[in-house]
């Protein structure tokens, strides 16, 4: 049997005994499912090590130690923010009195030009940083993404700060096709 036969097996017959083995000490949520999907990655990776008759002690062992090591961060968590004195909050943003017209505006872009906007507009993030954001290239944010797909005057009733994101190099040609960006859009 190969390995990968031989994990899928050893899974499938003892996943809902891991599982069950975390909950029962208390852990809930993300955190317990994050120690049993661990719990099987140590033993993909120690696959030889497992023994093929009883694998479930062997698993449950596995499970405890990730279990009491996620215990023992936790504990160096709370005892550093015991000591460490908390910032004071930031106040809130001065705002317009009206933001309505805001609102109604980012309302009519489309999510991925909504989410630049507000990227460098609210979070003061260059071109740089909101295409790390969004896990595509700076080239490709400094290439238009900044700027809404429509015109700004048909968004919002005063014209709009072009000064928030580096424009393009240069004109894009037309004769072009256009090529799938870093993000999965196609770019025109």
């Amino acid at each position: 049997m190969d390995d990968a036969t031989r994990f899928r097996a050893l899974f499938e017959a003892t996943f809902a005994g891991v599982q069950r083995y975390v909950r029962n000490r208390g852990v809930t949520g993300g955190r317990a499912d994050d120690i049993v999907a661990e719990t099987f990655v140590v033993a993909w990776r120690r696959l030889a090590d497992v023994p093929t008759e009883r694998p479930l002690p062997w698993l449950f062992a596995v499970a405890r130690n990730l279990w009491l090591n996620q215990r023992r961060g936790d504990r160096r968590y709370e005892a550093l923010k015991a000591r460490l004195p908390l910032p004071p909050p930031a106040p809130p943003p001065t705002e317009p009195a009206d933001l309505a017209p805001i609102h109604a505006a980012l309302a009519a872009l489309d999510p991925a030009d909504r989410e630049v906007i507000c990227l460098v507009a609210w979070d003061e993030l260059t071109a740089t940083e909101v295409g790390a954001a969004l896990g595509c290239g700076c080239r490709f944010t400094r290439g238009g993404r900044g700027y809404p797909r429509r015109p700004a005057s048909t968004l919002a009733p005063s014209p709009p700060r072009h000064d928030c994101v580096a424009p393009a190099r240069g004109p894009a040609s037309s004769h072009r096709p256009p090529r799938p960006s870093p993000c999965g859009r196609r770019r025109g």
